[in-house]
This record gives structure tokens, C-alpha cells and sequence, in this order.
């Protein structure tokens, strides 16, 4: 499992992760993590993060974003200097975004990937010979005397030793209890194999799983389903862009379905589900099969995270728009004095 070493920016409002700097060695395997909102309207580059040290020999690490041509990585080490490019454009409507950077050096590979903070992913681009971090220069990014500078749209950046794995942002929160042939299991207690049961399919064997503590600010605050709405036993924290299952005379009359999906963080635009904010690291567990299915996970309708951007959702999932109307009703049916 992935080390976070440190987290700081806006969203975290005093409760950033501050662990103890690595020290004078090298961290050869990480990943910066950046959770950014962009002004709808900006045009041309901007300056995500940059900051440079001069004692006896200069390094520096910078991160440029221009929305209409992509991301600029540049890194210096003394004599050594890094480069990777990453070229999309970024719609006006998509300004919500996640951007990471990872590197294992002695690989000699690294990687850019974009993605929306509904989980989308715009662009990656992948690079080679990438300079480690010296672990001297993690206070100049995360100290109470930082001298990196972070442009106001980045919400929150994270640095993590090791890869973070993709899908985390629909995983579900550790502790849930998932059903299974012989039982609810909790969710981190799951091993390649096991069998657990689906809506669709029956009882069907555990392809993937990742595990992996993320913290949980910005976009990637976690989501308390609040019980019993959801069909659930008792409150359940899940990653904001998993999908949950509803169903219920709304749906019917609204979309003309017996059953819908509709991500957690789309649903605390109503009263029934809350953001999870109590804590600066959320462990989760992403579960995947040989098709996306639908689990019972303690009572509530759970869709697993998909295996790739083609895959063919279990259910239709609706539209934030759409969304607003049916949290409206399920409000009014729930506190009809209200109404």
C-alpha cells in the first residue's frame, strides 16, 4: 500500500498529513498528486507549483497547466534535467479536475495522467528517465516554511511514496460489509478468489482488488450514505465517485427505470448522504470482476469499479442535472411537513 508522506493546500483546512520528512536520501518511486479547480474562464499557462534550492548546486521541480494545450512538467538536479509533456485540451465544463505525477527511476519510466473529478480521464502521457526526489526538498513543498509556490486553483497537492493506483476515486470505504455466499465480509478482509455475490450474476470470484489509504479532501472527499434511505443498516462511507444503486417509485417516475446509478458525490446535494470529513486519510478497497456488477454492500446496491474507460455500466447512470430532481422528491417523501 501506497505511503502518504505529506498533504497541504486549501481543502485541507488544518488537516493536512504531515509525517516525518524522508531525510537526506532519495525518494525513487512517488507520486505528486494535485486536486485543482480552474477557473472556467482562464486561458493560457499557468503555474501550478514550482520551487527551486540553491546550496552549492541548483534543483528545482516546476508544473505548468495551460487549458488549452495540456501540462508541462520540468524537473533539474545539478547537471540533470527531466522533461514530459502532456498535450490535451481541457473543456470549460471540466475544470474539476486530478492531476498526478509518478515516477519509479530506477525504471526509468514515469507518468502524466488527467482526469475529472467525476473520474474521467482526459489524457495520459507516459515518459522516461525520470530524477528522483531528494527527500531534503520535501519541506521546501510541504514545511511550515515552504518556498514552493502553489497557484490558487491547485485545492490540495499530496505526495505519496510508491504509485497511487487508478479507480480509487469509486472504491468502497474499508470497513464495509460485503455479501458473499457465506456471509457478509468486510471489504479489506477480501482476497483474489473469493466469491461474492451480485445482483446480475450470482455468486462471482474476485478478479482484482486494490487497497490503498487516500486522503480525503477536495474532490476526493468521502461520502457518508446516511441509513436507512439507501437501502443500508447503517451509515456507509464510500470514495465520492462510486456508483449506488436506487430504486423506488421516484425512479420509476422520472427516468422510467426499475433501477439507476448515481455517484456518491452527486448525492449530498440532498440531505440523505453527507460529506465524510472527520478524518485526513480514508482507507478504501476497489473491487473488480469480469464485468462491471452491482454488490450488496450491508443492504445498499453498490456498482464495482470498471476495468477500463469502454466498459458497459450495469445499470444507466444518471446526470448530475438529473440528479436534483429525484434527491428533491426523496426529501419530500421523507419530511413531508416540509414539502
Amino acid at each position: 500500500m501506497t505511503d502518504w508522506i505529506a498533504v497541504t493546500g486549501p481543502a485541507t483546512t488544518g488537516r493536512g498529513v504531515a509525517a516525518a520528512p524522508p531525510g537526506q536520501g532519495l525518494i525513487d518511486r512517488g507520486t505528486l498528486y494535485f486536486d485543482l479547480t480552474l477557473d472556467r474562464k482562464q486561458t493560457g499557462e499557468q503555474a501550478l507549483i514550482g520551487y527551486a534550492e540553491h546550496r552549492g548546486w541548483a534543483r528545482g521541480l516546476s508544473l505548468h497547466l495551460d487549458p488549452d494545450q495540456g501540462v508541462r512538467l520540468r524537473q533539474r538536479q545539478g547537471g540533470s534535467q527531466h522533461a514530459l509533456d502532456l498535450a490535451c485540451r481541457i473543456p470549460a465544463d471540466r475544470r474539476r479536475l486530478r492531476l498526478a505525477y509518478a515516477w519509479a527511476a530506477p525504471d526509468r519510466r514515469c507518468r502524466l495522467t488527467l482526469e475529472t473529478a467525476a473520474g474521467e480521464m482526459l489524457a495520459t502521457a507516459d515518459g522516461f528517465g525520470p530524477l528522483p526526489l531528494p527527500g531534503e526538498d520535501v519541506p521546501a513543498l510541504f514545511g511550515a516554511n515552504a518556498t514552493a509556490e502553489l497557484h490558487p486553483s491547485v485545492q490540495w497537492m499530496g505526495l505519496a511514496r510508491g504509485a497511487v493506483p487508478g479507480g480509487m476515486g469509486a472504491a468502497l470505504g474499508a470497513g464495509s460489509f460485503v455479501l458473499t455466499p457465506s456471509g457478509a465480509v468486510r471489504a479489506d478482509r477480501l482476497k483474489l478468489g473469493d466469491l461474492v455475490m451480485t445482483a446480475d450474476h450470482g455468486a462471482q470470484p474476485v478478479r482484482w482488488m486494490r487497497a490503498q489509504a487516500m486522503p480525503g479532501f477536495g474532490s476526493l472527499t468521502p461520502v457518508r450514505l446516511r441509513a436507512p434511505y439507501f437501502g443500508a443498516h447503517t451509515d456507509l462511507v464510500m470514495a465520492p465517485n462510486a456508483h449506488v444503486l436506487m430504486r423506488g417509485a421516484e425512479v420509476e417516475y422520472l427516468f422510467g427505470e426499475d433501477e439507476v446509478l448515481v455517484q456518491a458525490r452527486l448525492l449530498t446535494r440532498g440531505s440523505l448522504a453527507v460529506p465524510e470529513t472527520r478524518r485526513p486519510l480514508v482507507g478504501f478497497v476497489a473491487l473488480g470482476f469480469e464485468r462491471q456488477e452491482v454488490l450488496f454492500v450491508d443492504g445498499c446496491g453498490v456498482a464495482t469499479v470498471p476495468m477500463g474507460p469502454q466498459v458497459q455500466l450495469a445499470r444507466r447512470a444518471l446526470q448530475g442535472y438529473e440528479v436534483v430532481p429525484l434527491l428533491a422528491m426523496r426529501d419530500r417523501a421523507r419530511n413531508p411537513a416540509a414539502a
